[in-house]
């Protein structure tokens, strides 16, 4: 383990832990029956997913098509959810929210596509100069 890395894992985790203390603080204005137990399980689930997404951030950074899938794990899921809550809330949320879950959808969709491309002009590059 290189110097340092044992206390950036523990911030890390640290950080996960009040981010989530934190997001079920703002929410419990209207469920505080459910804040200690959403914020204990939602707790949990971030210290043991954490680590993954952190590898898969740290994979992310490889260079051409082998990071690729993982620099899509954030917005290609995007997609996907906002495709679905376009098809599913809409009707509840009324054109407003539509508007909304169009425009995330686009900026998600944009930002795979810019990946994509960025990442195949970068491999073109690279073998260019070889």
């Amino acid at each position: 383990m290189a110097p340092g890395q044992g206390a950036q894992q523990v911030l890390a985790a640290v950080s996960l832990a009040v981010a989530v203390t934190a997001y079920y603080a703002v929410q419990a204005h209207t469920t505080w029956a459910d804040f200690e137990s959403d914020t204990l399980a939602w707790g949990a689930v971030a210290l043991l997913v954490g680590p993954v997404l952190g590898l898969a951030g740290n994979l992310a950074r490889k260079r051409g098509l082998h990071g690729l899938p993982f620099r899509l794990m954030i917005p290609l899921p995007a997609v996907v959810e906002t495709s679905a809550r376009l098809r599913v809330e809409v009707g509840v949320q009324g054109p407003v929210g539509e508007t909304a879950w169009a425009i995330t959808r686009f900026a998600a969709a944009a930002a795979c596509l810019a990946l994509a491309a960025h990442t195949v002009l970068i491999n073109r590059r690279h073998r260019s100069e070889r």
